[in-house]
């Protein structure tokens, strides 16, 4: 674990302008908000919340009298999103593990993993602590790699996997898969958050979607 802290330390360090472009794109934020159906006084989660792009918006989303609650491995960036909260009361920072934190269970009206499943050690432990900390009905939203080499992409997917696993010990685990298995069903949706019928023959990355369902065991 010490060399993933270390890749996330560095990163968390680099200059705002280099990391935070993607995130906080309003087309963006405006998809996680609307696919995890966040309401006013909402409990969301943001699971490898990083320097915590996401969570004015979900502040915005769940109003003053929700509440919001970001984690994150690294340290620095744990410092960088706390730092970025201090004006409000209602959201708090926490460095940790998502894959052992212990949430609430069936607490929390929606979970934010953007980018950040595919990175852990356990990806089967990360989604099974999302499932148990959701409350019935309760959503997550996953944008997240998913480097499965088929079709004529193959060859550029399994390049990207190579990679993905030198900087950021990728276990090559399907995080697709790995949701549908736990949740019952999961989607895909494209960027104004429509669910896609197919997947492109050539998709590293997949904005994925799931509900937990009343009752649903595993």
């Amino acid at each position: 674990m010490g060399r993933e802290r270390t890749i996330w330390n560095w990163y968390g360090g680099m200059p705002v302008q280099a990391v935070e472009w993607f995130g906080t794109q309003r087309e963006f934020l405006r998809l996680i908000t609307t696919t995890l159906a966040l309401r006013q006084g909402d409990r969301v989660v943001d699971l490898g919340c990083g320097g915590g792009l996401h969570l004015p918006a979900l502040r915005e989303a769940v109003g003053p009298h929700g509440h919001v609650l970001g984690l994150d491995f690294s340290p620095r960036m744990a410092a960088k999103a706390a730092a970025r909260a201090a004006a409000w009361e209602n959201v708090e920072v926490r460095q940790a593990d998502m894959t052992t934190v212990e949430l609430e269970p069936e607490a929390w009206d929606g979970a934010l993993a953007s980018f950040s499943i595919s990175a852990t050690r356990d990806v089967a432990g990360a989604v099974a602590n999302i499932h148990r900390a959701l409350r019935p009905g309760g959503r997550l939203f996953a944008p997240d790699m998913h480097l499965v080499a088929r079709g004529l992409g193959a060859p550029v997917t399994a390049a990207f996997g190579l990679v993905y696993r030198l900087l950021a010990g990728w276990t090559g685990v399907d995080v697709l898969e790995t949701v549908r298995a736990r949740f019952g069903s999961a989607e895909v949706v494209n960027r104004s958050g429509v669910p896609l019928a197919t997947l492109p023959s050539f998709a590293p990355v997949l904005m994925i979607t799931a509900t937990k369902r009343p009752g649903h065991q595993p």
